[in-house]
């Protein structure tokens, strides 16, 4: 089953290929940049790569946890290294 708007995607696409979603693409990363990061598009992408890493390694330690606590545990945590600063976040 589609999930919602899957099917508008598909005829959106269909309608005005690729090149449509690419530019909406770099118009989004370039708001964001302008908006956050006073156009500085380096840094702007190192603050999204560093958000990524940090959602696989929650992701990774969501499923470690869940998993200990199915095998019994009563009580569970784990530590968890911090890329970034609090005062790093834009917005």
């Amino acid at each position: 089953m589609d999930r919602p708007g899957s099917a508008g995607g598909r005829e959106t696409l269909r309608r005005h290929g690729v090149e449509h979603f690419r530019e909406i693409g770099r118009k989004g990363f370039q708001s964001f940049t302008d908006r956050y990061f006073q156009g500085d598009r380096q840094q702007a992408g190192d603050w999204l790569r560093t958000r990524a890493h940090e959602k696989r390694l929650d992701s990774f330690v969501e499923r470690e946890l869940a998993r200990r606590l199915e095998n019994g545990e009563k009580t569970v945590c784990e530590e968890m290294p911090c890329f970034s600063e609090p005062d790093e976040v834009p917005f």
